[in-house]
């Protein structure tokens, strides 16, 4: 009997914090039950901890403790034996709109995580809405485009599989456990500021349905519709997805330029005017994509997940030219017309899965992209046209390892393989003018020392690896470099990160390819096959004192930036624009907050400053700054049940280009009205742009070499205005959770 007893017995452990202070619990009374019967309890121990034999399997599990919420916690196939940490919150929590009081956060050295309660589900609609409600989060109610901490460049995954904005979104809140920040990523992200992750419910059943539509009228007939929806249907172990958009966009922008070349020779374009629009945009695009995961086992799940991309556009920009050629005058008018096809198919499997303590990730993309383009340029009855075919194949794969090596050190590994084939052919004479063939390899190995949960400093290797092959010659460069981070929290409302990292930059096919095509008389455009990847270093930190403000510093190095406009003097006399390494190094400082001001009404602010200094050869260095502020107030009229949000975004460039400066002076204001229809499902808005600029309005380039110069000015309506939109979302959904899983952090 003894015999039988011992080898039926379950062992159940995990730890019990405060959500407030996410300090160990220490008399928290847990009980285990199969089904409605009673198997085992305990109480928690001073730092929380605790351990339970039971004599059969547990389907749920109680935790209580005076003073704060109980939590419950069901699986009719059975509860893991690791139940992780289990946050308490305190009773009567409320969402006071968009700040979170007792929000149940986990830090550690590169991780927020946030978990989802119901009081923040409460009144909305779409995960966008949700994830506003963190503190940090800016979302722009027009486009729902998305401010953290600062930063504005990140990447959206669900179930850490990347995924659109489109999708990420607009996903029921009912589905979403918790929310994950990953800053300074390694790996397959390497080189990006932050992935933002929505960790979903993997026992939600049901639909969800999205249709939307925007419709954007603006001066000088800038005009833009797109239509489209996504479909989430989940049932046992199996979710699918489908995401699909139609788009036209009609654009008129004004441009101008002044060239003089060193023969006496001048041709300059009608004055900059920006209302009159010589330049008009015309593209129609179609997207879908189709995702699907299935839960193999607990802790272990495979994606799939397939995309298309289809565009047709055509840029035309009409230029009433004079020309000065040694004292004559002449005037006439110059077309320079790009019209392309492009179609870009991209398949992935992706699996996510724990055994015991080390957990496993690994991804195998591939990306077909074809693109048939044909540049025209017609000035004075002279008529050149450069038609071409270009295509893409590319293999990406990824495998991540991580695994605790013991209570105060845990290893992170990963390594990928990337290969990738160029080719570029003339549509007149079928000659192929560029192939190459590319591998490239990333290899890292990383340790964490945590001998307290206020302290992590990780160090490790990275190697990098590129072998390129083209029909102009063969270029190979590899590297390794030590990387190292640090996560400190000396007091509960101060977070203190640091990070040392690299990563590399590949150049894109119109970088390297060497079909060239005419821009003016004197001017010819073509890529540079010899064009070297290029290594970023950073050293960044960033400080958080919760509900006052973040300070991010960066100090960024590209050694052998390889996206940058050159121009070079040819023995025929002509200019050729193409583009060359150079080195380039940017400071960056960045201080954001999220204050609330008075009952309904919320402010956040970006305020950042960069310095550039761009090295193209030996001690010649040229120098350059940026200032940009962003503000964003929301407040919420009650008895209209209207929400309104109004944003000021400044920008003021003078910053090095390799061989003059890059001129932006422009800010923009924005007001969105939004309000929720029919019980939530119908989501309106109304959004008005327009220029507001402090001084004057300015973007352009300019060029003063020996043997040219080049002064040029855009008007950029389609991104600052003045135009409307007019946006509407359905949110229809039918579905429920049928195995309780509230507030753990265990995955």
């Amino acid at each position: 009997m003894l015999v039988s007893v011992t080898a039926m017995a379950e062992s159940y452990s995990g730890k019990i914090i405060s959500g407030n202070k996410l300090q160990g619990l220490a008399d928290a009374t847990i009980q285990l039950f199969n089904n409605n019967v009673f198997v085992g309890g305990c109480k928690s121990k001073t730092d929380g901890s605790f351990s339970v034999n039971t004599s059969q399997k547990a389907t749920r599990i109680s935790v209580s403790y005076v003073g704060l919420e109980s939590y419950t916690r069901k699986d009719s196939l059975g509860l893991p034996e690791n139940l992780g940490v289990i946050a308490l919150s305190t009773h009567n929590v409320g969402l006071k709109e968009v700040t979170v009081m007792g929000t149940l956060k986990q830090e550690t050295y590169n991780k927020d995580i946030y978990l989802i309660t119901d009081s923040m589900r409460k009144g909305t609609a779409s995960s966008g809405q949700l994830l506003e409600k963190i503190p940090g989060f800016l979302r722009d109610w027009e486009n729902d485009k998305l401010r953290v901490n600062g930063e504005e460049d990140i990447v959206l995954l669900v179930n850490d599989v990347e995924k659109s904005s489109d999708y990420a979104m607009r996903i029921n809140p009912k589905r979403v456990k918790k929310v994950e920040i990953t800053y300074n990523p390694t790996g397959k992200y390497e080189g990006r500021r932050m992935l933002l992750n929505l960790s979903l419910f993997d026992d939600y059943i049901g639909w969800d349905f999205v249709p939307y539509t925007n419709l954007q009228y603006g001066k000088n007939n800038m005009n833009q519709e797109t239509i489209g929806g996504s479909y989430t249907y989940s049932v046992n172990k199996l979710s699918f997805n489908i995401t699909s958009a139609f788009s036209n966009v009609v654009n008129k922008e004004s441009d101008s330029f002044t060239r003089m070349y060193a023969d006496n020779y001048e041709r300059s374009s009608q004055e900059f005017d920006s209302d009159m629009p010589n330049k008009i945009g015309k593209k129609l695009g179609y997207d879908i994509s189709l995702g699907a995961e299935y839960q193999l086992a607990k802790g272990h799940s495979l994606s799939f997940q397939t995309k298309g991309t289809f565009n047709q556009s055509l840029d035309s920009t009409m230029y009433f030219i004079t020309e000065k050629d040694n004292g004559s005058v002449s005037q006439y008018e110059q077309l320079n017309r790009d019209k392309y096809y492009s179609n870009d198919y991209n398949v992935g499997l992706f699996y996510r899965g724990s055994f015991g303590k080390l957990y496993v990730s690994s991804d195998l993309t591939y990306d077909y992209y074809n693109v048939r383009e044909k540049r025209t340029y017609w000035s004075n009855s002279n008529l050149s046209e450069t038609p071409t075919l270009g295509n893409k194949n590319y293999v990406f794969y990824d495998l991540s390892i991580s695994r605790p090596l013991s209570k105060h050190f845990d290893f992170y590994a990963d390594y990928n393989l990337a290969w990738r084939k160029y080719n570029d052919t003339d549509r007149n004479t079928d000659e192929l003018k560029y192939w190459s063939k590319n591998i490239r390899h990333f290899m890292l190995a990383m340790l964490t020392w945590h001998p307290v949960g206020s302290f992590y400093v990780s160090g490790g290797a990275l190697w990098l690896g590129n072998s390129d092959d083209n029909n102009v010659g063969h270029i190979a460069n590899y590297s390794w470099s030590p990387m190292g981070r640090l996560f400190y929290k000396p007091w509960r409302i101060v977070t203190i990160r640091s990070n040392f990292h690299i990563s590399a930059m590949y150049p894109n096919l119109d970088q390297l390819t060497a079909t060239e095509y005419q821009i003016d008389s004197k001017m010819i455009h073509g890529g540079n096959p010899l064009l070297k990847s290029s290594r970023l270093i950073y050293l960044d930190a960033t400080m958080s004192i919760d509900k006052l403000f973040n300070i991010i510093f960066v100090n960024f190095y590209n050694k052998d930036m390889n996206e940058s406009l050159y121009y070079s003097l040819l023995p025929t006399g002509m200019v050729k624009e193409s583009y060359k390494n150079a080195d380039w190094h940017r400071m960056m400082f960045i201080l954001s907050g999220d204050y609330k001001l008075f009952k309904d009404c919320n402010l956040g602010v970006n305020l950042s400053y960069f310095h550039d200094v761009a090295s193209v050869e030996e001690g010649i260095k040229r120098k350059g700054d940026i200032w940009k502020m962003y503000m964003q107030a929301r407040y919420k009229i009650s008895p209209l049940k209207l929400n309104v949000q109004a944003s000021y975004d400044l920008n003021y460039a003078t910053t090095p280009t390799l061989q003059g400066k890059y001129t932006k002076q422009l800010g923009y204001a924005k007001i969105v009205l939004n309000r929720l229809f029919s019980n939530g499902k119908i989501e309106g808005t109304l959004t008005a742009t327009m220029l507001a600029t402090i001084g004057k309005r300015k973007i352009g380039y300019d060029y003063h070499l020996p043997y040219f110069i080049n002064v040029t000015n855009s008007s950029r309506n389609s991104t600052y205005g003045p135009y409307v939109v007019l946006g509407v979302k359905m949110f229809l959904h039918g579905g429920k959770q049928v195995r309780m899983r509230q507030n753990s952090f265990n995955p």
